[in-house]
């Protein structure tokens, strides 16, 4: 007979996941969504792209483009294309470091 087996859990280890619950319940999306996204997800529906899906799996990947042309099965070229066009289209830096931070926990409240 097997025993019960209790998991126990910390809190830290769901902190952030527990913070974003809160933040997307309690504010409306035009406040914890970067207008950069906002503009990407406008042009992906006008123009029938990916720029919004790409930069979110770029981002997720901790900008590793191997991974995430990999992950999105596009060849590498095709993915720089995109990241350049997100850089024109939303008018961002991928090099800022502030915005992936904001860019990055948008993405995952509205992942929640």
């Amino acid at each position: 007979r097997q025993k019960d087996v209790k998991l126990l859990t910390l809190y830290n280890d769901h902190a952030l996941d527990h913070l974003l619950y809160v933040v997307k319940d309690q504010l409306p999306f035009c406040c914890y969504v970067p207008k950069e996204i906002e503009v990407l997800l406008e042009y992906d529906k006008e123009n029938n792209t990916q720029y919004g899906e790409t930069l979110k799996v770029y981002l997720y990947n901790f900008l590793d483009s191997n991974k995430t042309y990999i992950f999105l099965n596009i060849h590498r070229n095709t993915l720089l294309h995109r990241l350049n066009k997100i850089e024109q289209i939303a008018n961002i830096n991928l090099n800022d470091a502030d915005l992936l931070l904001r860019l990055l926990l948008a993405f995952k409240i509205m992942d929640q």
